[in-house]
């Protein structure tokens, strides 16, 4: 069983109940620490770059509002893009229109996710793409209605397996920390041997 190095802890700047999930199938034992910061305050027009800024933002709140002296910081941010960025729904009508214009449709799914360790800031972006199913308005409608989406980016979670047809690429950044490429990460700087 894998398991972190004993001799740093790793603090998650992360509300996601999913990113802590992926975390703990790490077997990382995690700090959750959530920052408050305004993610719309970042510009950036470019997907890849606008989540590892906003993942950068999150990290910095994180470690300028918590004593995070000596720990590995982990931050994230995922979005779904198709000629626009798809965000949290603002309400259940918002998912409802996030959807109808996703279904039978190809998207990217970007996040992007900073490493802070002993004064370095390491940032990556994955990309998987993800295809909904061809659903009919009825089927968003209890669709939106049993899975309440409001805190996930397009408005579906792809570990549901209700609304999604196809994916290609990481399944665990589409779920919202592309826990691959931490991995390498996090071995690299010695914080990890799983």
């Amino acid at each position: 069983m894998a398991r972190t190095l004993t001799s740093c802890k790793i603090v998650l700047a992360s509300g996601s109940p999913r990113r802590r999930d992926l975390m703990q199938e790490m077997n990382i034992d995690t700090e959750i620490l959530v920052p408050e910061v305004d993610e719309k305050s970042v510009l950036e027009s470019n997907p890849k770059r606008l989540v590892i800024k906003e993942a950068l933002w999150k990290n910095r709140g994180a470690r300028s509002q918590f004593d995070c002296g000596g720990k590995v910081v982990v931050s994230a941010d995922t979005i779904v893009y198709r000629k626009k960025e798809y965000t949290k729904p603002r309400d259940l009508q918002n998912a409802v229109e996030i959807l109808t214009e996703l279904c039978g449709k190809w998207h990217s799914v970007y996040t992007g996710v900073v490493v802070y360790h002993d004064g370095k800031e390491i940032s990556f972006a994955v990309r998987s793409l993800v295809r909904l199913k061809n659903l009919s308005p009825k089927k968003i409608e209890d669709y939106v209605n049993t899975f309440k989406p409001l805190d996930k980016a397009g408005a579906y979670a792809i570990q549901e397996n209700t609304v999604v047809d196809r994916w290609i690429g990481s399944y665990t950044n589409i779920v919202g920390l592309p826990t691959e490429k931490l991995k390498k990460v996090l071995k690299r700087i010695g914080v990890y041997n799983g």
